[in-house]
């Protein structure tokens, strides 16, 4: 059985930058087409910049992602934060800066959508994010294995 933590993001969610942010609201995402941190296939990559697989925030030092906040589930009702943190850089705060960041992002449509970010039991790293940007936790989801 595996159970998965389930937070609320608000959109006013804020959290002090820990390095530059690029999103997809604005940010001409060109320089970063040659900064697949290497976790996306090349078709996804571009996918992603051009924003067709949804709203992003990504933190940059040194022409590298070092982290990355992208919507990998949404509905016209909800939408689903998806985090990454490069290895090396990871404990520093750069998922929180960039899950604050997609939260303006996704915000700023207007469009009503509950925000939220899902987390295992055991993954302490993610609940270190929902404890810095201090989310509510909305309930837990339970899937059973055999």
């Amino acid at each position: 059985m595996c159970r998965a933590w389930n937070y609320l993001i608000p959109p006013e969610v804020r959290y002090a930058p820990t390095a530059r942010v690029v999103t997809s609201d604005g940010d001409d995402p060109a320089a970063l087409r040659a900064a697949n941190p290497g976790n996306w296939g090349a078709g996804e990559w571009d996918d992603l910049l051009d924003g067709a697989l949804g709203p992003w925030a990504m933190a940059v030092a040194a022409g590298r992602v070092i982290a990355i906040c992208h919507t990998p589930c949404w509905s016209a009702r909800a939408a689903e934060a998806g985090v990454w943190t490069r290895p090396g850089c990871r404990g520093r705060g750069h998922a929180a800066t960039v899950t604050a960041a997609w939260a303006r992002v996704m915000a700023a449509a207007g469009d009503g959508r509950r925000l939220f970010h899902s987390t295992t039991a055991t993954h302490h790293a993610s609940q270190r994010v929902t404890r810095r940007l201090g989310l509510r936790q909305l309930g837990w989801m339970w899937k059973l294995t055999a």
